[in-house]
């Protein structure tokens, strides 16, 4: 289910609102997320971590307040904008 869908079947069914955070891996949660990624994705474990990577200052870690949760750069301003796009669009009345 993609975001949109996400945020689509929320407002059917009576949200009033929607809110998002970019992924985050602090502590052990980090280690077990790498260790799934590669079990169930070898293919795509650099990918994927290389995308995180890319938005959590090259760090999958992050821990500083304010940062930790919203991401940089210009993957997480897309993910941003898509999200505010989709929550106005389901949430105007709101």
């Amino acid at each position: 289910m993609k975001y949109h869908e996400v945020l689509k079947a929320a407002a059917d069914h009576g949200a009033q609102g929607a809110g998002m955070t970019i992924v985050r891996l602090n502590g052990s949660v980090g280690k077990l997320f790498e260790d799934w990624l590669q079990k169930n994705f070898p293919d795509r474990y650099d990918k994927v971590l290389h995308q995180i990577r890319s938005f959590t200052v090259a760090r999958l870690h992050d821990s500083q307040f304010g940062r930790r949760m919203t991401g940089e750069g210009n993957i997480a301003d897309s993910i941003h904008q898509l999200f505010r796009s989709a929550r106005k669009k389901y949430f105007k009345e709101r």
